[in-house]
Parts: C-alpha cells; structure tokens; sequence
C-alpha cells in the first residue's frame, strides 16, 4: 500500500514538472519571438 501510494506521488511529481517545463519553453519561445520582433523594427528604423 505505501509503496503504491509513493509511486502514484512520484508520478504526480513528473507530470507537474512536465507540465512547468512546457509552460517555461512556451513562455521562452514567446519572448524569444517578441524581442526578435522589436529587434527587426529598430533595426528597420535605424537603417533607413
């Protein structure tokens, strides 16, 4: 019974953290494009 009960946890533990992990690359990618955005407009300004 312990036993099940620690492996049901451990299971519980990893798809949280799956779970974070995809909400962190989501939010990684997310910012990544944005400054490349802002980037492409200073720059598209800046070499008029």
């Amino acid at each position: 019974m312990q036993r099940e009960y620690e492996s049901s946890l451990a299971v519980d533990v990893i798809d949280q953290a799956k779970a974070i992990q995809r909400r962190l690359y989501a939010a990684l990618t997310a910012s990544l494009v944005l400054n490349g955005l802002l980037l492409g407009i200073l720059i598209g300004t800046c070499w008029r």
